[in-house]
């Protein structure tokens, strides 16, 4: 059957558009990020690319299934292509997201794109349109929704993987379908929620308590590298401490915390490092088996 693709108008020289794009499609948002507002996700990704639609466009959304396309567009041209794997209506994660517009309205009918299916495009609105047959004078100011086998084969047609470049889509692109050719990991959704009740819902490092989704159930081992969603291989850090340790400019040895040599002299004697180097980080259920992984192979020693 072939599949639809959703016609997404996104202008890059709008400023609120803009802010709503750097937020969650020019960067990702963690899967634990979205559970605190939709417990339930048909996928089993750790991440995703985020969007959503005001109530006036619900009729266009509503048409859309898991495993069609999106394609953004601005300025005349399209210039992003992905695929759709969930759907739902969720009006507290739109405003926590993206905030409302001027009339009190957000985007509240929200879609998940595939991260790793995200691929940048160069298609002409005046090719659309001819496909379509509309007016040479058409203008796309709302979200539409077609099944067309001509108009996917016109987005998916000349795709070409390319592995080789820093970034790229790991993703095979055909005329009725997308398969995707990374490995996928299968999540637990509660892996978040344990890990952060194991430490008080508080950093191990710096004890900052969650509020506004501070702190993050950092894996250890990651999961791309085969990390399991297991408690012992969980612990919870507050975003800065996440992406340091994440980074291997700090890890964990002897319940106390060790910096990279070469991490800047600046960022040592700053007090969120400095402060606690002399700290004992009470570890509750993280394994010193995980842990050693990441002095081994993360940790810039």
């Amino acid at each position: 059957m072939t599949k639809g693709i959703f016609l997404q108008p996104a202008n890059i020289k709008n400023k609120m558009v803009r802010e709503h794009l750097e937020r969650t499609i020019f960067q990702a948002v963690e899967l634990n990020e979205i559970l605190r507002f939709q417990p339930n996700i048909r996928s089993d990704l750790e991440r995703f690319y985020v969007w959503g639609v005001i109530p006036g466009t619900k009729s266009k959304w509503e048409k859309s299934q898991i495993g069609d396309l999106v394609v953004f567009y601005s300025e005349r041209k399209f210039y992003l292509l992905g695929q759709i794997v969930d759907k739902f209506h969720n009006k507290s994660l739109a405003r926590y997201l993206w905030g409302e517009d001027q009339h009190g309205r957000t985007w509240e009918y929200i879609y998940l794109i595939d991260p790793d299916s995200l691929i940048q495009i160069d298609v002409d609105l005046e090719k659309v349109i001819k496909v379509l047959g509309y007016s040479p004078n058409f203008i796309l100011q709302s979200a539409l929704y077609h099944k067309d086998e001509k108009l996917i084969s016109l987005f998916t047609d000349n795709l070409i993987e390319d592995s080789t470049k820093k970034g790229d889509v790991i993703t095979t692109v055909h005329r009725e379908k997308i398969s995707t050719t990374i490995k996928k990991y299968k999540r637990d959704p509660y892996f978040s929620i344990k890990v952060k009740d194991n430490y008080k819902n508080k950093c191990a490092i710096c004890g900052i308590p969650n509020e506004g989704t501070v702190v993050d159930a950092a894996h250890v081992k990651p999961v791309k590298e085969g990390g399991p969603d297991i408690e012992e291989n969980g612990i919870a850090l507050c975003k800065i401490h996440h992406h340091l340790f994440d980074s291997g400019l700090i890890t964990i040895k002897d319940s106390k915390l060790a910096i990279s040599p070469k991490m800047s002299s600046q960022l040592q004697k700053h007090p969120i490092i400095s402060k606690f180097l002399k700290k004992k980080i009470n570890l509750v259920k993280t394994s010193e088996e995980f842990l050693k992984w990441h002095r081994e192979n993360i940790f810039k020693a």
